[in-house]
């Protein structure tokens, strides 16, 4: 990965890293350009055979993850980034970050229990969620969604009961991962 597309990648991350922060959504229009500066940078590198690569690629995680999705375990704005990454620098690389990834997530939500000291009642709620499934015998979704037809708004709590409630921003999680592999490239 040539110094522009990894600027431009970071760009792109720090991008919705932000608005994930404010919005607690990544917007479609960042992750089309993303998707688009992708196919430019894999067609024009490697040819027709990066385009198709392209597409496989993107795919990918979609697919892959899509369970998580379903669970509610992951957003569709972190999948999709997934996707984007995957599709700039090629899915052999893009599993490095997605591993990484997985790791800095795991110290967000352990920074986000330790800040709200509610192991307990995390703990409490996985051991609900897996006797609720085992009760049903469905997969459930592991976070419950606050519905717009409840309460007349699409999230009625504060930044820190979301994440007192076990919520991160995933995005955050990429980016870091995406500089930690970044800078293992460069220093090691």
């Amino acid at each position: 990965m040539d110094q522009s597309t990894w600027y431009f990648l970071l760009f792109l991350l720090t991008l919705a890293v932000c608005y994930d922060w404010r919005d607690y959504r990544i917007p479609n229009w960042l992750i089309y350009a993303g998707y688009g500066g992708g196919f430019l940078y894999r067609s024009l590198s490697e040819g027709s055979k990066g385009s198709f690569y392209w597409f496989l690629d993107i795919v990918f995680p979609v697919i892959v993850f899509y369970l998580f999705f379903y669970l509610k375990m992951f957003g569709a704005g972190d999948i999709k980034l997934f996707s984007v990454i995957c599709g700039v620098i090629g899915l052999n690389s893009a599993i490095s970050v997605i591993t990484v990834s997985l790791f800095f997530g795991a110290l967000l939500s352990i920074i986000g229990i330790l800040r709200y000291r509610n192991l307990r009642n995390r703990l409490q709620y996985l051991s609900a969620y897996f006797s609720n499934i085992m009760t049903t015998r469905k997969l459930l979704p592991y976070v419950r969604q606050i519905r717009k037809e409840e309460t007349g708004y699409r999230n009625q709590m504060s930044r820190s009961e979301h994440i007192r409630q076990g919520h991160i921003h995933y995005s955050a999680a990429i980016l870091c991962a995406m500089l930690y592999c970044r800078w293992q490239v460069w220093f090691v």
